[in-house]
């Protein structure tokens, strides 16, 4: 919902409506766009409004069509109607509703009041003629209207006399059925010779473009031409689609009273009228008669309301029911027209012209069907018109003349309107002319001819000669020129031929010979041309008639000469749909005009395509954006425009923001001024109530962690509800992965709110390549969109001019696989350049052929480059504005001797150091300073300068170098390739200068306003681009430094690390080589804070740098604490595992801290001692414990937190002796944040020192108690949470384990599949090349794409572009402890899954062995590849014979069942059913086979209620391998199907392939009769707890 602002269309009524603004403007659209929509083939009218909607929807501010929200009627008195516009409630229609109705307004005919018409002129000549209107069921004066046939006036007395005749006796029924029977026998050509005039032998080439359409009619024996002709004898003709049009019935005029008529009459009358679309017409009728209609008008009206536009239009859709409009034809020869036409448009100057326009377009349009040498595709119609032929007296139009009655009852009485247009031109020629067509120029020529007298309004100057020679395909087509001599000027006068030559676009084109020969004769067209100039027909059509004139010289005509009817066309299309750029004449002022430069598209059509295509599937969430790459100049950011419009038409928000390639230290400046703009938006338009919803979302899903956007955002506090969150967190939090979190969630939130598409456009992503802040951030954003509907990324990156090529395509690569597509853009062809030159020059593309050569070859087609090389064309005078006839003309040979540069940067330098030294200033300062400048920033500088800076822009933009952005008070380059030439114009010594002193002018004034963090970081980075080498004073350096680290904490407090690392590493080579001695505080601090930058951004080698410069220097080891943790933590994110541990160890050590070691006796005995002090704790007494505020404590707690999660993949066996000091330091000296895991972490250790301990060890151990759905669940909220708070390992790692307890617990296959593929494409990010736990990871999905598609893939190298399992145990080095134990439990699934069986070892399985001896924590994913372990070693032990390898299977699965069981009792929903499957395969092997049953069926219920699909599946395998040995078969294949349906459902598709191939060998062709469906038994069993655990209704 909106308000209406001064360029949206307001659907409705009413006179407020009416004026509104925006209504009226597009009115005047329409009007100025109504020729070209009547002269539009059908399927051109919808893109002509398409075209108008786009139209207003790119003012400014955008036009909208709005239409009042039925739901929320307005309260407020309707006193003022304009105002009371602004009180109701509007909502955005769809886009093709506003197509329609612009559809409907064009389609609208205008009212003409009758005082505006001459009432002694033709126009009301022929109203009063034939204005017959419906009126009560009798035809009379004001009834209906009957046209004449070939359109010649007739005896208007006789007409009246026969309308006074039929008032006074109106037909009868008897009457109307002898009329319709008269029609049928025109019809279908049952017509007596007696009865018509003989035919002559003529034949009517208007068959060539709609005799297919006549087939329609069926039953016609006779050839169409004379069929056609016999038709306009009796004056009913058929137009292309088939419809009737009575003209003039023998002289008689019908009339009738429907209420005679009855229905069978009707139906009669239907069946006489087999033609198309002609019997739905009686239908109607015969609904009428029957409903009891007494007015034949409402009957039409009501009919018409719904009848197609190509059966005539008989009815105007916006009329009442009293209303009638109709459509009928009339035939006329071309000079009659022009007669008639001449005399109606006397009083509108320039309508000739433009009706004559479409005329011609129509004829030439006919001439390329008939011609089969025209169309070259194929698709020529016809047989070719004689050379002969193509003259005057041969042309015919059809046209449609509109009788709307309406016009006449409004007025209280009257002549309905006639309103005429142009439906069809053809030519006619007699059969026994000579048939030869000539040469393609003749024909143009005489082509020429016709124009001539067209557009001359009928001026017959020209008449063939000897015309059996001119039929000759190598004549020269001649002319006798018989000139009135008023009008002519005496050939022989050279001056006058020569003053005619120079007005010529191409004069500067040197003139051939041949064509020197000819000159008198082409000077004689001239003189024609000049008589059209009296007439006031504009330049561009007198050229365009002289050029086809000079056709009659054959080959001797020029590069720009026509060469077909299809170039016609082109050209008179062009001055018709664009009338302002090809038609008219330039109105001359004092000024020359400039060049036009088109933000338009050329050549790219199949991008356009590709675009639209991938727009269109966002609503499918099939593409979630697209990459355009391609050189400078291209045209890439031209091609993202098109995408603005689609999100605008589509009623979204387009949000666009370019890079710049000075790399200004502003943080995350461009990500932050497009989601500015999206807060800004949203609450512009977002209701109270959604505001309040947003911020209530924005509340859970950012957090207390919602700080760190404001001050990117200051719009984000429009949306956030007013709270008392401050900002908390650790030094060395990954603050940059925190803001990545919440510009997903805000992005997120506001999308699922706005119900708008959102399209987020970034431009020149190459000048971000270094910023991997920035790089890391987009990633983060794209990845997250995958499957959005409503959300649409785009990119724009120079492909050919990158410093780190690498860092680029590793960032493209991650991020095209997020569903995005790419587009190549190369430069123009020649038809490119072609069109891009006759929109600069308002020149048709034919003449402006030859130049747009010569360019395309100077330039290879770069947009850019043309634009340019115009330009400095138009500078050097070699482009030029011609006075004589107005418009653009040019040296030709002048240009092709043109030495010019090929790189567009020379090209530009050249063109700025012809400007002004004030202006060349101003380019070189507005480069230094960035592609966008602000008012404010010149301001300051045009002070410290003592120059007019904005003056000096404003000037420089009038040449076109920049753009004046007056609405946001900026001006920008045009393109930051003339950003790049204005710096290059400068020495690199002068550029550095210049740069340091702008930062310090700059600095200087922002000391004085300190709130301006924008203008702050621009002088710092100014300075910082200028160097220590241009200083001329030694004492400024340290000043600088210090400017550079309040800069780089200011970035820290943004959240750009990258930034802050930048502007730290400035502050350092700003300081003097003692500065350790002279600023050892400062030092300190300062390469402190660069080296947790560097950690943070994942850039090990700065972090080895600046660590050891501390190492080196520091006074005291408490001042390397930071430094050592950073270099730890940096290891550990390289996936340096074990040097990260080592490190750890070292900085223990260095605080006097006990070294970690393996459980002993003295070990345990202090596990022994913790574990009974906390049973004698409450939870409510731990929870009392007060909060440390020691840092030391603190550091010590997050270092061995770390080292804990670090343990788990490097060192199992010395978590205990961690775990134990994390929960000594929290009880004896209070609680940190970090308590909490130190507490899960010693539950953990107790959990896996034996079954006593179990039940302490469930008390804070999570996965043992709670549902592993829950769990899954929970560390999916960790993982977020880590996000949110920048914590780069605890995200990460909570993400794994996620994953793995979704897998445990039995979800879809296919989704954890995506999102393990997705959560690789975002850690292999520029910043993470590795990961923590990705060897783990990888296995993981190994095992997922193996149970779905089959253990072939085990030997693959990689798979979804993921390592396979040898790239992470063989080929890899000695891989992680955790890795190798992980494998083999996945190892054992898969024997399992796939019945390998017959080969196992022991050493195969020794899962349980194994943990104990390298004393792994036991977590989730060991204790169920202990729960397979069990499952295979009863397997097994079936399967020996051997009595002592059958003890020894049954040991280890007794074994597990006996931990399981202890599980179980703590935890039912988790291990009951693990339990319960392990027991029952226990008394399946003892022989205890109806305990066996028993348990079976148990552990199927506890599996089905538990909602563990895939443990289902392996319960029903298990139970049907029981049955089917104890020769239960029915019974066991219901269980078989069973499992394949839940396995299916797991999406382990490979394993249920298996199983179903295994029961054609057990059961064979006994399947069908096993399978009926009398045993209920697995039915029960399934249903008994149904009703209360509804089968995964919980998901």
């Amino acid at each position: 919902m909106t308000t209406p602002n001064r360029n949206d269309v307001l659907f409705g009524r009413g006179f407020a409506i009416g004026i509104h603004p925006g209504n009226q403007h597009l009115r005047d659209i329409v009007r100025a766009r109504k020729l070209s929509f009547d002269v539009a083939k059908k399927k051109e009218k919808r893109m002509i409004a398409r075209q108008i909607v786009e139209e207003i929807q790119k003012l400014d501010p955008p036009g909208r069509f709005l239409i009042e929200d039925p739901n929320q009627p307005v309260s407020k008195d309707d006193e003022n109607a304009s105002e009371d516009i602004m009180y109701k409630t509007w909502v955005v229609v769809e886009v093709e509703k506003a197509i329609d109705k612009v559809m409907h307004r064009l389609r609208e005919r205008e009212k003409v009041a009758a005082s505006d018409q001459d009432p002694t002129g033709p126009t009301q000549r022929r109203k009063r003629e034939k204005s017959l209107v419906v009126d009560g069921g009798r035809l009379s004066k004001n009834s209906i209207q009957i046209f004449h046939a070939g359109g010649v006036t007739e005896n208007c007395h006789d007409n009246d006399v026969l309308l006074q005749q039929q008032q006074e006796q109106p037909l009868s029924s008897d009457g109307w059925t002898s009329f319709l029977q008269s029609a049928q026998r025109i019809i279908y050509g049952d017509i007596q010779s007696s009865e018509i005039e003989p035919a002559r032998n003529v034949v009517d080439h208007q068959h060539a473009s709609y005799g297919h359409d006549m087939e329609d009619i069926g039953h016609l024996g006779k050839e169409p031409s004379n069929q056609n002709h016999a038709f306009h004898q009796h004056g009913v003709g058929l137009n292309c689609s088939g419809q009737i049009n009575l003209r003039q019935m023998n002289n008689r005029q019908i009339g009738c009273n429907l209420q005679e008529v009855n229905a069978q009459q009707v139906e009669a009358t239907r069946t006489i009228l087999d033609c198309k679309d002609i019997g739905n017409i009686f239908d109607h009728f015969e609904e009428q008669l029957q409903s009891g209609a007494d007015d034949i008008g409402e009957g039409l009206d009501s009919f018409f309301h719904g009848c197609d536009n190509d059966f005539g239009d008989f009815a105007n859709k916006d009329r009442n029911a009293n209303s009638i409009a109709l459509q009928l034809h009339n035939e006329l020869p071309l000079r009659v027209w022009i007669e008639r036409s001449k005399v109606a448009t006397i009083f509108a100057p320039g309508e000739y012209a433009r009706l004559a326009l479409s005329v011609a377009l129509k004829l030439t349009e006919y001439l390329i069907e008939t011609d089969s040498e025209e169309v070259r595709t194929g698709c020529g119609a016809g047989i070719p018109i004689p050379l002969t032929g193509i003259v005057v007296e041969n042309v015919f139009l059809t046209t449609k003349e509109t009788v709307d009655a309406a016009s006449g009852w409004e007025g209280g009485g009257g002549d309905a309107l006639v309103r005429e247009t142009i439906d069809f031109v053809w030519m006619k020629h007699i059969a026994e002319e000579c048939s030869a067509t000539g040469g393609v120029m003749n024909r143009l020529f005489r082509l020429g001819v016709i124009f001539y007298e067209l557009f001359s309004e009928g001026d017959k100057v020209l008449t063939p000669l000897n015309e059996e020679a001119e039929a000759s395909p190598h004549h020269v087509d001649r002319f006798k020129l018989s000139i009135d001599s008023t009008d002519m000027v005496d050939d022989n006068d050279e001056s006058y031929c020569r003053k005619q030559d120079n007005n010529s676009i191409h004069q500067s084109r040197p003139v051939k010979k041949s064509q020197r020969q000819t000159s008198r004769t082409i000077n004689m067209y001239e003189c024609f041309v000049a008589k059209l100039a009296s007439l006031g027909i504009p330049y561009s059509l007198r050229f365009l008639i002289k050029s086809l004139l000079e056709c009659g010289q054959g080959n001797l005509c020029g590069d720009d000469a026509f060469r077909s009817f299809v170039e016609v066309k082109l050209d008179l299309e062009l001055m018709l749909n664009e009338p302002t750029r090809f038609l008219d004449d330039i109105v001359m002022t004092d000024r020359i005009p400039s060049l036009i430069i088109c933000d338009k598209l050329y050549g790219r059509e199949h991008e356009i395509e590709t675009v639209e295509s991938s727009y269109e599937q966002l609503k499918d969430g099939a593409c979630s954006g697209i990459v355009i790459m391609g050189e400078a100049g291209v045209g890439k950011s031209l091609l993202a425009m098109h995408i603005r419009e689609l999100t605008i038409r589509a009623g979204g928000y387009f949000l666009g923001a370019k890079f710049d390639q000075n790399n200004h230290v502003n943080p995350l400046s461009m990500v932050g001024l497009v989601f500015n703009s999206l807060c800004d938006m949203f609450a512009r338009d977002a209701t109270p109530s959604q505001l309040n919803s947003v911020g209530e979302a924005l509340g859970i899903r950012l957090g207390s962690q919602a700080f760190r956007l404001t001050a990117l955002l200051p719009s984000l506090s429009k949306l956030l509800l007013p709270t008392g969150n401050c900002p908390s967190g650790s030094a060395c939090v990954d603050y940059a992965l925190s803001t990545r979190f919440l510009f997903t969630e805000l992005l997120h939130v506001i999308s699922a709110h706005s119900m708008r598409p959102i399209t987020i456009f970034f431009d020149d992503v190459h000048f971000a390549v270094c910023d991997s802040t920035t790089l890391s951030l987009l990633e983060s954003l794209i990845s997250s969109i995958q499957g959005s509907k409503s959300i649409f990324f785009t990119c724009c990156y120079r492909d050919n001019q990158v410093d780190d090529t690498r860092s680029l395509d590793r960032w493209l690569s991650v991020i095209v696989g997020f569903s995005l597509s790419t587009i190549k853009l190369r430069n123009l062809t020649f038809d490119g350049v072609n069109n891009l030159l006759s929109d600069m020059l308002c020149l048709t593309p034919r003449i402006t052929r030859p130049l747009a050569s010569v360019l395309t070859n100077m330039t290879r087609g770069n947009c850019l480059f043309v634009r340019q090389l115009l330009e400095s064309l138009k500078d050097q005078g070699l482009i030029y504005f011609n006075l004589s006839n107005p418009g653009w003309a040019w040296d030709l040979d002048k240009v092709m001797d043109l030495e010019i540069t090929n790189d567009v940067v020379l090209l530009l330098i050249e063109e700025m150091r012809r400007l002004p030294a004030e202006l060349q200033l101003g380019l070189r300062i507005a480069s230094c300073l960035g592609s966008c400048v602000k008012y404010s920033v010149l301001d300051i500088l045009s002070r410290d300068l003592g120059v007019n800076l904005l003056d000096s822009l404003r000037r420089v933009s009038e040449k076109g170098f920049m753009k004046h952005n007056s609405g946001v008070s900026s001006f920008s380059f045009v393109h930051d390739k003339i950003q790049q030439a204005a710096k290059e114009m400068m020495l690199e010594q002068e550029r550095l200068q210049l740069h340091m002193q702008l930062g310090l002018a700059i600095c200087s004034y922002t000391l004085d306003n300190e709130q301006n963090d924008d203008l702050f970081f621009m002088s710092v980075n100014q300075i910082n681009c200028g160097g220590k080498g241009v200083l001329s004073d030694p004492s400024q350096t340290t000043t600088i430094a210090a400017l550079n680290l309040k800069a780089g904490k200011l970035a820290i407090t943004y959240s750009d690390y990258n930034a802050a690392l930048k502007l730290f590493e400035h502050g350092i080579s700003f300081l003097e080589s003692d500065h350790w001695h002279s600023l050892y505080a400062f030092s300190i601090d300062l390469f402190d804070l660069a080296t947790e930058a560097a950690c943070i951004i994942n850039n090990g080698r700065a972090v080895r740098l600046y660590a050891d410069q501390i190492l080196k220097h520091a006074r005291c080891f408490n001042d390397t604490l930071n430094c050592l943790y950073s270099t730890t933590k940096a290891l550990r994110q390289a996936n340096r595992l074990h040097q990260s541990m080592q490190s750890t160890f070292h900085i223990i050590k260095k605080c006097g801290e006990v070294m970690p070691r393996a459980i002993d006796e003295k070990l345990m005995k202090d596990l022994q001692i913790m574990d009974a002090t906390l049973k004698g704790m409450s939870d409510e007494s731990i929870l009392s414990i007060g909060q440390t505020m020691d840092q030391r404590t603190i550091f010590l707690m997050k270092l061995y937190a770390e080292l804990a999660n670090l343990l788990h993949f490097v060192n199992p066996s010395l978590v205990a002796a961690v775990s134990l000091r994390l929960a000594d330091l929290t009880l004896k000296n209070g609680l940190s944040l970090l308590s909490p895991l130190a507490f899960v972490h010693f539950g953990s250790v107790l959990v896996n020192l034996g079954d006593e301990y179990i039940m302490d060890g469930c008390r804070v151990a999570l996965w043992a108690t709670v549902p592993l759905q829950a769990v899954a669940d929970a560390h999916r909220q960790g993982h977020k949470f880590g996000e949110r708070s920048g914590d780069y390992l605890y995200s990460t790692m909570n993400n794994y384990a996620n994953i793995f307890m979704k897998y445990f617990a039995g979800e879809d296959l296919s989704t954890l599949r995506k999102e393990i593929h997705d959560f690789f494409l975002k850690m292999r990010g520029p910043s993470n090349e590795s990961f923590v736990g990705w060897g783990n990871m990888s296995l993981l999905h190994l095992q997922f794409v193996t149970l779905q598609d089959g253990e072939e893939c085990l030997n693959e190298e990689r798979v979804d572009d993921i390592p396979g399992q040898r790239a992470v145990v063989g080929d890899l080095g000695k891989p992680d402890v955790s890795v190798l134990l992980l494998d083999k439990i996945l190892s054992v699934q898969r024997l399992f899954s796939f019945g390998r069986f017959d080969d196992i070892t022991f050493d195969d399985i020794n899962i349980s062995e194994e943990m104990s001896e390298k004393k792994h924590f036991l977590r989730p994913n060991l204790l169920m590849g202990i729960f397979f372990e069990g499952l295979v070693a009863f397997q097994c032990a079936r399967r020996q014979r051997n009595d002592s390898s059958k003890e020894k299977w049954v040991h280890i699965g007794e074994s597990v069942l006996k931990r399981m069981r202890c599980f179980s009792d703590h935890s039912l929903w988790n291990w009951e059913n693990k339990y319960l499957l392990l027991l029952a395969e226990k008394m399946y092997t003892d022989g205890n086979f109806d305990q066996a049953a028993s348990c079976y069926d148990s552990a199927l219920q506890s599996a089905n209620e538990h909602r563990f699909t895939h443990e289902e599946a392996i319960t029903c395998e298990l139970a049907g391998d029981f049955y089917y040995e104890r020769n239960f078969r029915q019974k066991s294949l219901a269980f078989f199907k069973h499992s394949i349906e839940c396995y299916t459902e797991w999406g382990a598709f490979a394993v249920a392939r298996r199983l179903e191939s295994s029961l054609g060998i057990r059961f064979g062709s006994d399947i069908a009769q096993l399978a009926v469906p009398n045993n209920n038994c697995l039915e029960a069993i399934l249903s008994s707890r149904r009703g209360s655990s509804k089968k995964r209704q919980v998901g």
